[in-house]
């Protein structure tokens, strides 16, 4: 046994007691991920636009929310190549 402590999966950035992870999804390359809040912001954008992190990395920016209006990640999607290009 390796002592059951499992594995971190984001490091916060220090002082940000409410940061959280919004979803997690397995995506390709060639993928676009689309995100929407909820209060109605789209962003649309190709996921071999951002940049690759490893598992101590603060993350990455993709969308950003206004909080303090009380926005937030409401969802998050995979859009394969397929329906891209418009090929099956």
């Amino acid at each position: 046994a390796r002592g059951g402590s499992g594995v971190i999966a984001i490091k916060f950035k220090a002082g940000r007691v409410n940061d959280r992870v919004s979803t997690i999804r397995v995506v390709n390359e060639e993928d676009e991920v689309l995100l929407i809040t909820s209060q109605g912001v789209i962003v649309r954008q190709k996921v071999k636009d951002i940049s690759c992190q490893g598992r101590s990395a603060t993350g990455v920016l993709v969308q950003k929310v206004d909080v303090k209006s009380g926005d937030s990640i409401s969802t998050v999607s995979i859009v394969p190549k397929e329906a891209v290009d418009g090929s099956a």
